[in-house]
Order: C-alpha cells, then structure tokens, then sequence
C-alpha cells in the first residue's frame, strides 16, 4: 500500500492499542495528545475510506494474508474454520439460501478462516456463498494453503462436515483428510 495508507494504518493500530480498542471515533482527540506516524486528524471520514480501499484491494488483502502465514512458526500447524452466519443483509453478495445450522431460515453466508495453532491468530479469511457445499469450501482452503506457501496442510474435520457426500466428494477430489466417522456394522 501506498506509505499514507501505511502511516494511517500504524496510527490506528497505536491508538486501539493504547486504548484496548477503544472507538475510533475518539482518536482524533488522542492523536492531539499523542506523536503518530500520520500527523493529520484521522476523522470519520479518512478511516472509512481507508477501510473501504483496504478492503476493496485484493491485492493488499492477499500479501497481508502472505505476511501473517510467513511469520507462522510451523506450517504445519495451520487449522482451517468454516462457519455458516445468517443474516438479514441483502447487500452481502455471498449471503445466500444454503445449509443453515440455526434452522432459522435466513440466508447465509460461509466464513473461512485458517488460524495459527501456536499463535491461535488468524491467518487469512474468506467469505463464500452461503450455498456454497463444504468440499468446495475445502478445495478453496486448499488453493488458499498453496497461495500461502503452506505445503504440509492436512484436513482435519469436526462432525459438522461428516456427511456420507461429504466423505464421498472428497475421496473423489482426493483430499486427504482425518475426520471422524462412526459406522454401524
């Protein structure tokens, strides 16, 4: 990102740091009292812009998930999180009408995230449709892993993900995978 984007960013960090991350509707009035690294008020305003380039450059998005997976101590602890969040929001592309764990019928929308098992921080993360099925969700991690540099990734499911068509698509797409299953004889 461009070096007043980063100065801003660094400002924020120091403020919600300083403050147990307190509202940024109060670091003007900080920023009085303190040096920053972005000398100019940082209002309403220049944060939600600053959010909304940030968050809108894929490019910056992806080489600050390749900067966290860099500083993890051992790529092979590296755990990978789905989760399926309802929501009544119309303007969340992804948020569609697929499984929903609540049973409240709202449409979802699919978090993933892959965490660092020795840090227990966040890696990366991704929003997918929330009909999306859980092997593709899967197979996205995957290619997240390989984006990352993260070779030694293993799939490791909980019971929400053991399904009969679940085992089966990944067999077929052979993932490798440990999961647990119970079978009745």
């Amino acid at each position: 990102m461009d070096e007043g984007s980063a100065k801003k960013v660094d400002t924020i960090t120091q403020f919600w740091l300083a403050n147990q991350g307190d509202r940024l509707q109060r670091m003007q009035k900080w920023q009085f009292l303190h040096p920053t690294p972005y000398p100019e008020p940082i209002s309403k305003d220049v944060y939600h812009d600053l959010f909304e380039y940030l968050g809108l450059n894929e490019g910056i998005v992806q080489n600050y998930f390749l900067a966290r997976a860099k500083l993890c101590p051992k790529e092979d602890e590296v755990a990978f999180d789905s989760s399926t969040v309802s929501s009544y929001s119309r303007f969340i592309k992804e948020t569609l009408q697929g499984f929903n764990k609540a049973g409240d019928s709202l449409d979802t929308v699919k978090l993933l995230t892959l965490f660092d098992l020795v840090t227990h921080q966040p890696i990366a993360f991704a929003r997918e449709p929330g009909n999306l099925a859980d092997v593709s969700g899967i197979e996205n991690a995957l290619k997240q892993f390989s984006f990352l540099n993260i070779s030694k990734a293993q799939i490791v499911t909980d019971k929400g993900y053991y399904s009969r068509n679940n085992i089966e698509q990944m067999l077929r797409k052979h993932i490798k995978f440990l999961t647990a299953a119970s079978f009745l004889g």
